[in-house]
């Protein structure tokens, strides 16, 4: 969750909450921009029936009990969202949402106004909202318990009330796939698009079943596969997996839901809709952006009568805020503003995919960035940011974040750590503290992200220890690795994907990744594409090696999106004996040949390396193919070597815009000599594995 603690000092709790039910003495709280001291109980709090630890315990404030708003309200199902730019919380679960801002007695439900003896509150860098209050608001029973410093959070009988799924069919009528869902009655549901994969999701309220996810193949024109499964205490999550963003008409009957999906779903009007679903929004709207600067900012205008279901988020290399605008199912042609400011360079904005309109903003550097939503527009304010020393990274070869200067380690392995680091997994917030003198990043503040990986970052000075804490907030389960470059004095901090859970296939495996796939197409020329050149050639290299009676896995085996980390951390859950990476190249048309990139850093001990087996791939390519020996090239940084446990090579076969080079891959022959090429450099690289 965003931070709006820009300039707060935080004072850490040194305490064991479930050691003890009050404190010895009294201990400071900082809000409201001031440090309080607290005797009261600290508090535990059982969801459900289950003890659940949150970093900040729940407290009494003005006789009511306030408590962390993800670690508690997540738990049950609640999805939780930050507003740092207008200070806001907001909270939705099933047919109840509701819109609280910091120390404002005033929260918005639903479409009523109510008033709080308490507000929500920014606490210890925690967000906090009041118990009883909002359980109420979701029919759920609130119980306190002063004698056993205990609050409580349980569901009422309406879950049991919820009525079931009888079955799911899937069938083809009209050149379209329909999926038909069998109710036990009326449902209400929430209907919406997801990407890489892409895939459509529906959420049936008040449902439940008993089973675990059950999954339907179907491998049809437009959709590939049905699972549905318990998505909280009363919804059913149903997610058709698609080819493409084709087409689809819900038609919500007494008993049924009903799935119309392909080029023709939306052409019959008279058939009943049920609920407006999320990307089908008015077919036509009108959107144009306007530019000035205003005081010490660049502010940006994304003037549109319904901006609702507005994504924005930061990117880098090069650096750039992205705002996604849904519901344009119209064309809408590419514009582009030239500015040419301290701040921004210039602004672009066209169809990004079926029914989303995306605004880039191209920035000079890494931009602070405030949304405040208006009336008919949605306004960018683009400023300086407060903080400095500190970038983040996240291009597709590695996510980190970079502080030039900064020592917070001897030795590049992290010899002596001058810093202490903390991970909270309930709220996903990692954190590391150290000697405010070992670092200048200004004044502190919050970086706003909201990518696919990582939320945001907060940069807090504690003044009374004299410290700096650095706290990193993602939206997935990662690990982060700090590190120093010690040629530079540079700290950077990596972010890992965590491994995945597979079987053990110890010994002889070797795992086979295709570069790119689905959204990543890799490089480009016209309209062929890499990421089906890597995967052609990859799946040839897996049927020479099973008919060898070699053991592979193939981290893709159709054209579907894989996140980055996974692809190494598969072959090290499968604990693979080699990890081989296939991929083709691209850079200025006059570039042409083959090289094999590997991890320089395995250690030169007698065993097997990556840069061993680089070599043996190289020289297997380039004696079979006779292409060009661009030889092999150490490559620290690309996370599919980086983060693999077993020697690992990256086989970069030809280049796509060089002619040469672009008609041999186009030749099958070449493509099959190649795979030979590689499966007989695999099959070696074996043979040398002690």
């Amino acid at each position: 969750m965003k931070k709006a603690t820009a300039f707060l000092v935080i004072i850490s709790l040194i305490l064991t909450f479930y050691m003890s039910n009050t404190f010895a003495q009294p201990v400071q709280l900082v809000y409201d921009g001031a440090v309080h001291e607290y005797s009261g109980s600290i508090y535990n709090i059982k969801i459900n029936g289950e003890l659940v630890p949150t970093d900040m315990p729940p407290v009494i404030i003005e006789n009511r009990t306030l408590v962390p708003a993800r670690a508690v309200f997540e738990k049950i199902g609640a999805n939780v969202s930050w507003d740092g730019a207008n200070q806001k919380v907001s909270l939705v679960l099933n047919d109840t949402s509701m819109e609280f801002r910091i120390n404002d007695s005033n929260v918005k439900v639903n479409d009523k106004t109510v008033q709080l003896d308490v507000p929500a509150k920014i606490i210890n860098d925690r967000t906090m909202l009041p118990l009883r209050f909002v359980g109420e608001q979701l029919n759920m029973k609130v119980g306190w318990f002063p004698n056993e410093a205990l609050v409580t959070l349980d569901r009422t009988n309406a879950a049991s009330d919820a009525q079931g799924i009888k079955s799911v069919q899937c069938t083809q009528k009209d050149n379209m796939d329909v999926v038909t869902v069998s109710l036990d009655g009326a449902k209400n549901y929430n209907a919406f698009r997801l990407s890489a994969p892409d895939r459509i999701v529906v959420d049936i309220a008040n449902t439940v079943i008993a089973a675990k996810q059950q999954k339907i193949d179907v491998n049809s024109t437009y959709v590939k596969s049905v699972r549905y499964a318990q998505f909280n205490d009363t919804t059913v999550r149903l997610v058709l997996d698609v080819s493409g963003q084709p087409d689809y008409q819900i038609e919500n009957k007494t008993d049924q839901l009903v799935l119309n999906v392909g080029a023709s779903a939306r052409k019959d009007d008279s058939q009943s809709r049920g609920n407006l679903d999320r990307d089908r929004l008015p077919a036509t709207k009108d959107l144009n952006v306007s530019y000035k600067q205003k005081d010490n900012e660049d502010e940006v205008s994304i003037n549109i009568a319904d901006y609702k279901g507005y994504n924005v988020m930061r990117l880098s290399d090069p650096d750039r805020l992205i705002v996604d605008i849904p519901g344009f199912n119209q064309p809408f042609p590419e514009q582009r503003i030239d500015i040419n400011s301290t701040k921004v360079k210039s602004i672009r904005y066209a169809k990004f995919n079926a029914s989303t309109v995306r605004v880039v903003i191209d920035t000079n550097a890494q931009m602070h960035y405030l949304v405040d939503p208006q009336d008919g527009k949605l306004v960018l304010h683009i400023q300086n940011p407060a903080y400095r020393n500190i970038f983040y990274h996240n291009n597709v070869d590695n996510v980190y974040f970079a502080m030039p200067k900064v020592k917070l380690a001897n030795g590049s392995n992290n010899q002596t750590r001058l810093y202490k680091e903390s991970y909270d997994q309930a709220n996903r917030k990692y954190t590391v503290t150290f000697p405010a003198n070992l670092a200048d990043l200004g004044n502190g503040g919050v970086m706003n992200i909201n990518d696919n990986m990582m939320d945001s970052l907060s940069i807090i000075s504690n003044q009374f220890t004299n410290e700096t804490s650095i706290a990193f907030y993602s939206k997935k389960d990662v690990k982060y690795e700090v590190s120093q470059k010690t040629e530079s004095d540079n700290s950077i901090t990596t972010v890992i994907r965590p491994v995945q859970k597979f079987p053990d296939f110890s010994g002889r495996l070797v795992v086979i990744d295709p570069g790119h796939g689905g959204s990543e197409t890799g490089a480009v020329y016209g309209s062929l594409l890499e990421k089906n050149l890597n995967l052609d050639i990859a799946r040839r290299v897996n049927v020479i090696l099973k008919s060898k009676n070699v053991k592979t896995y193939m981290t893709r085996e159709d054209d579907s999106y894989v996140d980055l980390y996974d692809r190494p951390n598969t072959a090290n859950s499968m604990k693979a004996a080699l990890f081989l990476s296939v991929h083709n190249n691209a850079n200025d048309g006059n570039s042409k040949g083959t090289e094999t990139l590997y991890r320089p850093s395995d250690p030169e001990d007698g065993r097997f390396t990556s840069r061993r087996f680089a070599q043996i791939i190289q020289d297997k390519l380039i004696s079979t193919l006779g292409t060009i020996d661009r030889k092999t090239v150490p490559r620290p940084n690309l996370v599919v070597l980086k983060y693999t446990t077993m020697p690992a090579a990256l086989a970069e076969i030809s280049f796509l815009d060089n002619k040469d080079d672009r008609d041999n891959l186009l030749n099958d022959d070449f493509r099959q000599r190649a795979a030979a090429a590689i499966a007989d450099a695999v099959i070696q690289a074996l043979s040398e594995l002690k």
